[in-house]
């Protein structure tokens, strides 16, 4: 997908997302600044291995947050890929008595190993 947005002359930027989540969350409010504008401007972004790891830190939740609203305002694409299961996205592990899945409670894991 990147490569052939990249032939018809879009902007790409591709990221992995923990990795640069984790490094926003050490820069200072001009480091911060500038790396929210690169993932910002370019036409396509690519979060690659996005929830790779099984929490959130509050830092990298609102910067999601943050990078999802602004490309919305500006109608511009993002791209998540993650080695997660799709439909144990959101869930918590599954109690042993009854097999039903229910809401993921405030500060659980967003998902199950």
């Amino acid at each position: 997908m990147a490569y052939q947005a990249t032939l018809q002359g879009y902007d790409v930027r591709h990221v992995e997302a923990d990795t640069e989540f984790a490094r926003y969350g050490l820069a200072s409010a001009p480091e911060q600044a500038g790396l929210l504008k690169g993932w910002i401007e370019p036409d396509l972004l690519i979060l690659d291995d996005l929830f790779l790891a099984r929490r959130i830190a509050d830092v990298s939740a609102e910067l999601l947050q943050a990078i999802v609203h602004q490309r919305y305002k500006l109608r511009r694409s993002i791209a998540i890929t993650s080695n997660r299961v799709v439909h144990r996205l959101g869930q918590v592990p599954q109690g042993r008595h009854h097999g039903h899945h229910h809401p993921r409670p405030p500060h659980a894991p967003l998902f199950d190993a």
